[in-house]
């Protein structure tokens, strides 16, 4: 984004502010974003038209890290004390009030809903919780590294492959614990032939966040590609056990066993 951008979506976030006084509550800025302004959610995190900030502003339409964007920027210049918050795929805003703590699930229309909920829906085991790996604070440059993640899985698919590489690497250089990241890398990098350096990719991710299924079976999948059959044979059905049913990993146990 230039220069004369930035400065127009600040002129956005600040009109639309500006709406709220002389109310800057929570319940004023979730009938406003929500309600009268319309923000709504796109479910595909890599959708082209979620994957920038003043797409989202303009559309009123985001995916969980544009519409997070957005709804801080509004958020800080009412002086609420928010801040978005990780779990392994989706990101949703905490903001903390005089009379405790509410959540703002961004793709529901900004109910409340409580850490256990994001704990059992996104399977966080506590060692990543107490790591801090999920459901802690993130900095704003946290925030723009999920972005920028996002945008590199957008890349992705159109074919883009080195520049979604180059989206990855700026994410981490943000955020180097960033699971997804380096998970979306490793896909990346697999595509690309570059089977060492997705296998890095992934043992990364799983160093960080030891319970990603999905990393799991595609480090089986770059093993296999190396020649490594018991190593595969062991992420598949590590991956099977952290998600049961998992169609992929079975097909692929299914079709290594049958070698």
């Amino acid at each position: 984004m230039g220069r004369s951008d930035r400065h127009a979506v600040l002129a956005a976030f600040d009109r639309e502010a500006a709406t709220l006084y002389p109310d800057p509550t929570l319940v004023a800025l979730n009938a406003r974003f929500f309600g009268q302004t319309g923000f709504a959610a796109i479910p595909d995190a890599s959708a082209p038209e979620g994957s920038s900030v003043a797409a989202t502003l303009q559309n009123r339409r985001g995916t969980c890290v544009g519409l997070a964007i957005v709804y801080l920027a509004f958020a800080e210049r009412l002086g609420l004390d928010a801040r978005a918050v990780a779990t392994p795929v989706h990101l949703f805003v905490r903001v903390r009030l005089p009379d405790g703590v509410r959540n703002v699930e961004l793709m529901e229309g900004g109910i409340h809903l409580d850490d256990d909920i994001y704990r059992r829906r996104y399977r966080i085991d506590s060692k990543a919780i107490e790591a801090g790996v999920f459901m802690r604070d993130l900095t704003t440059d946290q925030v723009l590294a999920h972005l920028l993640s996002n945008q590199g899985v957008t890349l992705s698919r159109q074919g883009k492959t080195a520049s979604a590489l180059r989206r990855y690497r700026k994410a981490l250089e943000l955020a180097p614990d960033l699971v997804v990241a380096w998970y979306n890398q490793g896909i990346d990098l697999m595509k690309q032939g570059k089977l060492e350096k997705a296998l890095a990719s992934f043992d990364t991710a799983i160093g960080i966040y030891a319970s990603d299924g999905p990393a799991h079976n595609n480090r089986g999948l770059v093993r296999l590609k190396m020649g490594d059959v018991e190593g595969a044979r062991a992420d598949f059905e590590r991956a099977l056990q952290l998600e049961p049913g998992m169609r992929e990993a079975e097909e692929n146990l299914k079709r290594l066993l049958a070698r």
